[in-house]
Protein backbone atom coordinates (compact mmCIF):
# COMPACT_ATOMS: atom_id res chain seq x y z
CA UNK A 1 0.00 0.00 0.00
CA UNK A 2 2.79 2.18 0.70
CA UNK A 3 4.31 2.02 -2.85
CA UNK A 4 1.07 1.15 -4.91
CA UNK A 5 2.68 -1.37 -6.59
CA UNK A 6 -0.13 -2.67 -8.16
CA UNK A 7 -1.29 0.55 -9.97
CA UNK A 8 2.10 0.34 -11.99
CA UNK A 9 2.82 -2.16 -14.75
CA UNK A 10 6.31 -4.07 -14.48
CA UNK A 11 8.04 -5.31 -16.96
CA UNK A 12 10.93 -6.58 -14.32
CA UNK A 13 11.38 -6.44 -10.75
CA UNK A 14 15.03 -6.97 -9.65
CA UNK A 15 16.52 -7.26 -6.19
CA UNK A 16 19.80 -5.98 -4.57
CA UNK A 17 20.70 -9.66 -3.95
CA UNK A 18 20.84 -10.30 -7.94
CA UNK A 19 21.56 -7.16 -8.83
CA UNK A 20 24.93 -7.80 -11.76
CA UNK A 21 22.58 -10.86 -12.87
CA UNK A 22 19.21 -8.27 -13.19
CA UNK A 23 21.45 -5.71 -15.13
CA UNK A 24 23.23 -7.63 -17.42
CA UNK A 25 19.61 -9.28 -18.36
CA UNK A 26 18.30 -6.33 -19.07
CA UNK A 27 21.21 -5.16 -20.98
CA UNK A 28 20.58 -8.13 -22.88
CA UNK A 29 17.06 -7.52 -23.43
CA UNK A 30 18.21 -4.01 -24.75
CA UNK A 31 20.44 -5.13 -26.66
CA UNK A 32 23.18 -3.15 -25.28
CA UNK A 33 25.90 -5.38 -23.96
CA UNK A 34 28.06 -4.53 -26.79
CA UNK A 35 28.00 -1.01 -25.59
CA UNK A 36 28.33 -1.27 -22.00
CA UNK A 37 30.96 -3.33 -20.45
CA UNK A 38 32.25 -3.86 -16.63
CA UNK A 39 35.77 -4.44 -16.25
CA UNK A 40 34.59 -6.04 -12.46
CA UNK A 41 31.12 -5.25 -11.62
CA UNK A 42 31.48 -6.28 -8.05
CA UNK A 43 34.11 -3.57 -7.57
CA UNK A 44 32.28 -1.27 -9.78
CA UNK A 45 29.51 -1.47 -7.54
CA UNK A 46 31.60 -1.16 -4.37
CA UNK A 47 33.04 2.48 -5.19
CA UNK A 48 30.17 3.93 -6.68
CA UNK A 49 28.51 2.88 -2.62
CA UNK A 50 32.10 4.57 -1.54
CA UNK A 51 32.07 7.48 -3.59
CA UNK A 52 27.98 8.23 -2.59
CA UNK A 53 28.48 7.65 0.58
CA UNK A 54 31.22 10.15 0.89
CA UNK A 55 29.55 12.55 -1.12
CA UNK A 56 27.06 12.58 1.06
CA UNK A 57 28.46 13.00 4.44
CA UNK A 58 30.46 16.37 3.22
CA UNK A 59 27.37 17.56 1.54
CA UNK A 60 25.68 17.43 4.90
CA UNK A 61 28.69 18.59 6.96
CA UNK A 62 27.11 22.06 7.81
CA UNK A 63 23.96 20.32 8.72
CA UNK A 64 25.70 17.49 10.66
CA UNK A 65 27.58 20.02 12.82
CA UNK A 66 23.97 21.93 13.42
CA UNK A 67 22.51 19.11 14.95
CA UNK A 68 25.79 18.93 17.44
CA UNK A 69 27.14 15.66 16.01
CA UNK A 70 31.16 15.50 15.55
CA UNK A 71 32.42 15.36 12.34
CA UNK A 72 34.03 12.25 13.50
CA UNK A 73 31.26 10.50 14.50
CA UNK A 74 29.36 11.44 10.79
CA UNK A 75 31.94 9.85 9.08
CA UNK A 76 32.22 6.54 11.35
CA UNK A 77 28.44 6.34 10.86
CA UNK A 78 29.75 6.32 6.75
CA UNK A 79 32.43 4.11 7.55
CA UNK A 80 30.20 1.48 9.88
CA UNK A 81 27.13 1.46 7.59
CA UNK A 82 29.43 0.34 4.21
CA UNK A 83 30.64 -2.16 6.72
CA UNK A 84 27.19 -3.33 7.28
CA UNK A 85 26.76 -3.34 3.62
CA UNK A 86 29.99 -5.71 2.94
CA UNK A 87 31.43 -3.24 1.13
CA UNK A 88 34.43 -3.06 3.86
CA UNK A 89 35.58 -5.70 6.37
CA UNK A 90 34.28 -5.61 9.54
CA UNK A 91 37.60 -6.02 10.92
CA UNK A 92 38.88 -2.66 9.49
CA UNK A 93 39.09 -0.30 11.92
CA UNK A 94 37.93 2.95 11.25
CA UNK A 95 41.26 5.51 11.23
CA UNK A 96 40.31 8.19 12.85
CA UNK A 97 39.94 9.09 16.40
CA UNK A 98 38.97 12.29 17.41
CA UNK A 99 37.03 15.61 15.58
CA UNK A 100 39.99 17.24 15.13
CA UNK A 101 41.92 14.35 13.02
CA UNK A 102 38.97 15.14 10.69
CA UNK A 103 38.87 19.23 11.02
CA UNK A 104 40.48 19.50 7.45
CA UNK A 105 39.76 15.77 5.54
CA UNK A 106 38.58 16.27 2.32
CA UNK A 107 35.84 14.34 0.53
CA UNK A 108 38.77 12.67 -1.80
CA UNK A 109 40.86 11.79 1.27
CA UNK A 110 37.87 10.32 2.76
CA UNK A 111 36.87 8.44 -0.05
CA UNK A 112 40.19 7.01 -0.35
CA UNK A 113 40.27 5.98 3.54
CA UNK A 114 37.26 4.21 2.35
CA UNK A 115 38.68 2.47 -0.89
CA UNK A 116 42.01 1.51 0.67
CA UNK A 117 40.13 -0.21 2.98
CA UNK A 118 37.83 -2.53 0.94
CA UNK A 119 40.50 -2.97 -1.15
CA UNK A 120 42.63 -4.35 1.95
CA UNK A 121 39.19 -6.63 3.23
CA UNK A 122 39.08 -10.05 2.88
CA UNK A 123 36.44 -11.42 0.48
CA UNK A 124 35.65 -13.97 3.70
CA UNK A 125 34.87 -10.70 5.63
CA UNK A 126 32.64 -9.38 3.49
CA UNK A 127 30.38 -12.24 2.85
CA UNK A 128 28.18 -12.60 5.47
CA UNK A 129 28.25 -8.89 6.83
CA UNK A 130 24.73 -7.89 5.54
CA UNK A 131 23.16 -10.74 6.99
CA UNK A 132 25.27 -10.39 10.29
CA UNK A 133 23.89 -6.30 10.68
CA UNK A 134 20.28 -7.74 9.44
CA UNK A 135 20.46 -10.20 12.53
CA UNK A 136 21.72 -7.63 14.46
CA UNK A 137 18.86 -5.19 13.78
CA UNK A 138 16.25 -7.65 14.11
CA UNK A 139 17.28 -8.86 17.49
CA UNK A 140 17.52 -5.27 18.69
CA UNK A 141 14.13 -5.07 18.36
CA UNK A 142 11.41 -5.55 20.18
CA UNK A 143 9.41 -8.80 19.30
CA UNK A 144 6.26 -6.46 18.83
CA UNK A 145 8.11 -4.13 16.23
CA UNK A 146 9.81 -7.15 14.22
CA UNK A 147 5.41 -8.45 13.97
CA UNK A 148 4.87 -4.93 12.63
CA UNK A 149 7.63 -5.22 10.64
CA UNK A 150 6.34 -7.90 9.07
CA UNK A 151 2.71 -6.78 8.79
CA UNK A 152 3.49 -3.62 6.98
CA UNK A 153 6.09 -5.57 4.50
CA UNK A 154 4.03 -9.04 4.19
CA UNK A 155 3.16 -7.74 0.12
CA UNK A 156 6.47 -6.68 -0.22
CA UNK A 157 8.43 -10.08 1.16
CA UNK A 158 5.81 -12.35 -1.12
CA UNK A 159 6.02 -9.71 -4.72
CA UNK A 160 10.42 -9.82 -4.08
CA UNK A 161 10.18 -13.32 -2.54
CA UNK A 162 11.71 -12.36 0.70
CA UNK A 163 11.20 -14.59 3.76
CA UNK A 164 8.83 -13.07 6.05
CA UNK A 165 11.05 -14.49 8.83
CA UNK A 166 14.99 -13.48 7.75
CA UNK A 167 16.32 -14.56 11.28
CA UNK A 168 14.86 -18.32 10.50
CA UNK A 169 15.90 -18.72 6.93
CA UNK A 170 19.80 -17.08 7.94
CA UNK A 171 22.48 -19.46 9.37
CA UNK A 172 23.71 -18.15 12.79
CA UNK A 173 26.84 -20.07 12.48
CA UNK A 174 27.65 -17.90 9.37
CA UNK A 175 27.31 -14.49 11.52
CA UNK A 176 30.40 -13.32 13.21
CA UNK A 177 30.52 -11.00 16.23
CA UNK A 178 30.64 -6.88 15.30
CA UNK A 179 28.87 -3.80 17.07
CA UNK A 180 27.40 -2.10 12.92
CA UNK A 181 25.56 -0.04 14.97
CA UNK A 182 27.61 2.25 16.77
CA UNK A 183 27.04 6.22 16.93
CA UNK A 184 30.83 7.36 17.07
CA UNK A 185 34.38 4.95 17.08
CA UNK A 186 35.19 3.78 20.41
CA UNK A 187 38.15 5.24 20.54
CA UNK A 188 36.33 9.45 20.38
CA UNK A 189 35.05 8.38 23.69
CA UNK A 190 38.75 7.84 25.36
CA UNK A 191 39.80 10.98 23.71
Amino acid sequence: MHCLPCNLSFDYIGKYETFKEDTIHLLDVFKLLEKIKFDDFEKDAALDAIKDAASWVFSQKEEIAGCDVPFVCALFRVWNRLQSRGFISFKTVFPYKSDSEVRNITRQQFESALTNAHDESALEHLQNSRQAALVQALRSLPKSSVNLIQRAFKLDFLAFGYSRLPLVSIDPTNLHAFEYFQNCPPSFFLT
